[in-house]
């Protein structure tokens, strides 16, 4: 079985759809039901103060402790962004592990996992172990297997037509504060590494942060990650194109 941490394995699952985003939170706890199926989907984060709130919500019912972190905060929406998507990150990393652990047997998390699977290598490996014997050789073949286990990504989707360059008051925010680039700073910052939106940015974004590298296990390993962004046209991650 692998041991990386869910941020850290391979992207792609071998699903060929995806759950899109709906409104401004309908999706943002699919990824709690789809993911560990292999199944990706899109969180939205329009609204820091929803994200905060379902946070506050997933907490208690996660039996997590929950700090809040209020409007008036220093950078606020990057900080609400972050924590939300590491607490989505962190129960369906549990989650996984559960699916993995659980037994080769009628109504199992796992033999949910490979049914749900397309027609592919990976779902004929496990149609074939029910005709292996041999309680070695089948041991080997549930590792393998439960190695093959790919968790759907949890994309997100940054809505840049609201992207606020002013406070309510009308005062100019500061470059790094609006509402886009607090997103997609939080964004940064999270466990994740997937995303999903169409940037239509009509300014040049520079946004300077610490984040953890992509692929270490290291808790203590960090980088610096700098995004540039200068264009009239959409901008996609990762692969599935605008919309």
């Amino acid at each position: 079985m692998s041991n990386w941490p869910l941020h850290a394995q391979p992207l792609q699952s071998e699903h060929t759809f995806h759950i899109p985003v709906m409104g401004t939170g309908f999706t943002n706890t699919t990824a709690l039901a789809v993911a560990p199926l292999g199944v990706s989907s899109v969180i939205a984060l329009a609204d820091d103060t929803l994200l905060e709130q379902q946070r506050s919500v997933l907490s208690r019912t996660f039996g997590v402790e929950y700090l809040p972190i209020e409007t008036k905060d220093d950078d606020a929406r990057a900080r609400r962004t972050r924590a939300y998507l590491d607490l989505i990150a962190d129960e369906v990393e549990r989650r996984v592990a559960q699916l993995r652990s659980s037994p080769f047997e009628a109504g199992s998390p796992i033999q949910r996992y490979f049914e749900l699977l397309p027609e592919t290598a990976t779902k004929a490996k496990w149609r074939s172990l029910s005709d292996v014997t041999d309680p070695a050789v089948r041991m080997r073949v549930e590792s393998e297997l439960r190695a093959a286990v790919i968790p759907g990504q949890i994309e997100v989707n940054i809505m840049t037509k609201l992207d606020g360059a002013f406070t309510l008051a009308g005062v100019p925010k500061p470059a790094n504060q609006s509402d886009a680039v607090a997103s997609l700073r939080g964004f940064a910052m999270s466990k994740l590494r997937s995303i999903r939106d169409c940037l239509p940015v009509p300014r040049r974004w520079s946004v300077s942060m610490r984040t953890s590298p992509a692929y270490s296990t290291s808790a203590s390993a960090s980088r610096s990650a700098t995004f540039a962004l200068h264009t009239s046209r959409p901008l996609c991650w990762p692969r599935r194109g605008c919309g």
